[in-house]
């Protein structure tokens, strides 16, 4: 699990009937969100901002010289954007 600086959002995972989600949870309004389902290739999330607005994770998504690549990504849950940090 991971919580904002300001204590307000809280990102978890959790397997209901063998399937792994990772959710997102305003602990002052108690609503929960679906970030995404974690797979193999994607990890559960680091951080997130004290919005609620971002969400950085981790992920294998590339090939390299037959290697899977982990990278480091942000997650715009506004828009739905990822974005490769490294």
């Amino acid at each position: 699990p991971s919580i904002s600086q300001n204590f307000r959002y809280l990102t978890y995972t959790y397997e209901d009937y063998g399937q792994t989600n990772s959710y997102l949870k305003d602990l002052q309004t108690g609503t929960i969100t679906t970030l995404y389902p974690v797979s193999s290739s994607q990890d559960a999330p680091l951080a997130v901002s004290n919005d609620g607005r971002y969400v950085l994770f981790t992920a294998w998504t590339a090939l390299v010289n037959g290697f899977w690549v982990d990278g480091l990504y942000v997650k715009d849950l506004s828009s739905g954007r990822e974005l490769r940090l490294n």
